[in-house]
């Protein structure tokens, strides 16, 4: 059984991307692995960094941005190589 995953982003420019997810956002950096490779924590969730040669080429076809009606508030964050993140807050009904 599956009880975690971890979304790995591709970057072609890992201290940018580190950057961006620490100064920018607000998140800490978890780890760092040698040059290639770190850890973005979000409260109990990671981000993982890959640092690539090339962007990837479907980051173009992303365009799913919706508004739901159950109370979440929600947004949807492109970071510096052009990956969209989607991030929500439980409603109160929710969190309680």
């Amino acid at each position: 059984m599956i009880t975690n995953a971890i979304a790995q982003l591709r970057t072609t420019d890992l201290a940018a991307s580190i950057r961006f997810y620490t100064e920018t956002l607000g998140l800490a950096l978890a780890f760092q692995f040698r040059d290639f490779y770190a850890g973005i924590r979000a409260g109990s969730q990671m981000i993982h960094l890959k640092q690539v040669d090339a962007p990837d080429p479907t980051l173009d076809f992303i365009r799913d941005v919706h508004a739901t009606d159950w109370g979440a508030r929600e947004c949807t964050i492109e970071d510096d190589q052009g990956h969209t993140i989607y991030i929500a807050q439980a409603s109160a009904a929710d969190a309680a």
